[in-house]
Formats: structure tokens, C-alpha cells, sequence
């Protein structure tokens, strides 16, 4: 696949592999962000689960959503090493097929990453909800560490880099 002519402020990033009762809300909430200088890099990891059909009618219906898809699974490191080799944004922000980002997650991450051009990873914290969509009440935060081979603190599906 050829990378496109424009250079996007963003690549959102999002592996997918099997998730199709969480896709379409997580693929909404991308599209719908506030901030819109973005491309959408989604690599379907071998989905046999209707997830490919899902992901076909939202790249008809959007310019920025791109599909790349692995002709059986290969996993999430694979696949996302696959994606961010096609990433033509200054930030790749990630993303998972199973989570739900805010209206204005893209716009306060990408405004806080030009504003502080020292940041090299930004993470962010989570709240966890159900299949239904409701918080359950646990909320994990992102802790810096000292180091990353002893602890990681950095929420990979909220990552801006």
C-alpha cells in the first residue's frame, strides 16, 4: 500500500482483530473527534468475525480511514509495527477496537504535544466501562516511572507520540 501525498497532523493507529461488538462505537469515536487533521491507520489482524465488513462501509463513507489487512493473524505487535510503517502523521496516536475515545481526546493530546515540543510520549488516564458502556468506577491513571523496564505506567491505547 502507498502512503498518501498528504501529511496529516495525526495518524491514529488502531489494530483490530476480532472486536465486532465493540467496532463501530470505537471507529465513531475517532471520526468524531473534534479535531479533525487526521488519517485513521487500521490494521485488521486476520478478523473473522464480520469485523472486515464493518471496516470496509466506514473507509467507503470516510477519506481519512485507511484498511490494511493481514491475510490471517499475525498479532498486535506485528500489526501495529505493519500500521506505523504506513503513519504519515507528526503524532501517532494509538488507539484499541474495543475502547471508546472522547469527543476531545485528539484535540487536547495533539494541543498539548505542540505546545510542549519536549514531550516525546504522552499518556493519558482511563476509565473502564462495560459492554454496555457504563463506568464501572475503576479509573487507572498514567504514572511516569523511572524506569520502563521495571514498570511500565504508560497506558498504551491512550499513547500520543
Amino acid at each position: 500500500m502507498q502512503k498518501k501525498e498528504r501529511k496529516p497532523k495525526a495518524s491514529v493507529l488502531m489494530p483490530v482483530y476480532n472486536t465486532v461488538l465493540f467496532l463501530e462505537e470505537a471507529v465513531e469515536s475517532i471520526l468524531t473527534q473534534s479535531f479533525e487533521d487526521y488519517e485513521f491507520v487500521i490494521v485488521d489482524d486476520g478478523s473473522n468475525d464480520g469485523s472486515e465488513k464493518i471496516l470496509a462501509a466506514f473507509a467507503r463513507k470516510d477519506a481519512r480511514v485507511r484498511i490494511i489487512r493481514n491475510d490471517k493473524n499475525m498479532g498486535i505487535v506485528y500489526s501495529l509495527n505493519r500500521g506505523l510503517r504506513e503513519c504519515c502523521g507528526k503524532y501517532i496516536v494509538r488507539m484499541d477496537s474495543d475502547d471508546v475515545a472522547l469527543p476531545n481526546r485528539l484535540s487536547k493530546q495533539i494541543e498539548l504535544m505542540e505546545a510542549h515540543p519536549n514531550i516525546t510520549v504522552l499518556s493519558a488516564s482511563v476509565s473502564y466501562i462495560d459492554a454496555s458502556g457504563r463506568e464501572t468506577g475503576v479509573i487507572r491513571r498514567s504514572q511516569v516511572t523511572k524506569s520502563l523496564l521495571r514498570k511500565n505506567g504508560i497506558i498504551h491505547p491512550t499513547v500520543v507520540i
